[in-house]
C-alpha cells in the first residue's frame, strides 16, 4: 500500500465499480420495504444466496471506500465523509 495520491484514486474509482457490480446483484427493495427497514430488521431468509453475497461485497466496499477517504485528505470533511462511509458498512454488517 502506498500513499501516493494517484495510486489513492486508482483504488477508490476500482471501489466505486466494484460498488456498481455489487449493487447490480443486490436486492432491489420498493419504497415500502425501504420504509419498513426503519422500523423492522430485514429478512435475510428471504434472500438468494447471490444476494446476501452481494450484501456481503458490498459491505466491505464501503470499508474499504471509508479507508481510503481518510487517507486521501485529512480535513475535518473527509472524516466526516469517512465516518458516515463506515456506519453504512456497519449498518450493512448488521
Amino acid at each position: 500500500m502506498t500513499f501516493d495520491p494517484k495510486d489513492i484514486e486508482t483504488a477508490i474509482e476500482t471501489l466505486k465499480q466494484s460498488v456498481e457490480v455489487c449493487n447490480r446483484f443486490r436486492r432491489k427493495n420498493t419504497i415500502g420495504e425501504s420504509l419498513g427497514k426503519m422500523v423492522k430488521k430485514v429478512d435475510y431468509n428471504s434472500f438468494t444466496k447471490e444476494e446476501i453475497h452481494a450484501e456481503l461485497c458490498y459491505a466491505e466496499c464501503l470499508l474499504l471506500r471509508a479507508v481510503l477517504t481518510f487517507m486521501e485528505d485529512e480535513t475535518l470533511i473527509s472524516f466526516l465523509k469517512g465516518g458516515m462511509k463506515i456506519r453504512a458498512c456497519y449498518q450493512s454488517y448488521k
